[in-house]
């Protein structure tokens, strides 16, 4: 079992998807498919606030200059 680090900032599943505007079902995959770092608090699934950051800030599209 894997233990959640305590120094971190966790969001929901609802929350991550609003953000991305996406659905919940897109968030559970994106966990699923390791995109997002997430760990399970009794029967909720939280998202690591950084690790949603961090996915956000790959999809950046590159401007031609």
């Amino acid at each position: 079992m894997t233990l959640a680090p305590m120094n971190k900032r966790y969001i929901s599943q609802k929350d991550a998807a609003e953000r991305l505007l996406v659905s919940t079902g897109t968030v559970r995959n994106l966990i699923k498919d390791n995109k997002l770092e997430a760990y399970r608090f009794g029967n909720q699934i939280r998202i690591v606030a950084d690790s949603l950051e961090q996915y956000i800030a790959q999809q950046k599209i590159a401007t031609p200059l």
